[in-house]
């Protein structure tokens, strides 16, 4: 509850103008109950955001070995993304908050970089790091990461229902996967 009228306040208030006081107000708590779940505003969005890559990780991990590598960063991104949609919107609109909110860029900006750092470390783990594998492990990362964000950025204005994302967002991760399969499925 704190989580969803938090969201309904930055999106309607500004990010900036909108205190931990207006949301505690909000959700009729107390000040010290809000406080108890979240230290400070920022926390209220990067705890979604915290979780997604966690599960981004866990479902990394459970990708089978038999299964080329770029299908299994593939379809590990693709679990996560599905998982982290809801009905009411709050995904998406934590996203919105991040868009027009320029004071948070800089900690946006390192969440997004252990995002990609999830995937790469994974690719690494699973490749010899010899002979430029971290770096292409990066790459991998990186590219998946940019096309996971524009994906996510291009909704912000405009958001479509959870199926057309589904749909829109397995083929932009698809067309990154298999423009690194034949570097890390040879």
């Amino acid at each position: 509850m704190i989580e969803r009228t938090a969201l309904d306040l930055f999106l309607r208030n500004g990010f900036d103008a909108t205190t931990m006081d207006d949301i505690a107000a909000a959700c009729g708590l107390g000040r010290t109950t809000v406080f108890r779940y979240f230290r400070f505003k920022e926390a209220i969005l990067w705890y979604g955001f915290d979780v997604h890559i966690d599960d981004l990780r866990s479902r990394l991990d459970e990708q089978p070995a038999g299964k080329a590598l770029s299908a299994r960063v593939r379809d590990a991104v693709l679990e996560a993304f599905s998982r982290s949609q809801d009905d009411d919107g709050m995904w998406i609109a934590r996203f919105r908050v991040l868009q027009a909110s320029d004071g948070l860029n800089a900690e946006t900006s390192h969440r997004w970089l252990l995002w990609a750092e999830a995937v790469s470390a994974y690719v690494a783990g699973q490749t010899a790091s010899s002979g430029g594998g971290d770096v292409l492990a990066a790459a991998f990362g990186g590219a998946i990461q940019a096309t996971y964000l524009t994906t996510l950025r291009r909704w912000v204005a405009e958001i479509p229902d959870v199926a057309t994302r589904d749909g829109i967002m397995r083929t932009n991760v698809d067309a990154v996967a298999r423009l690194f399969a034949p570097t890390f499925d040879a």
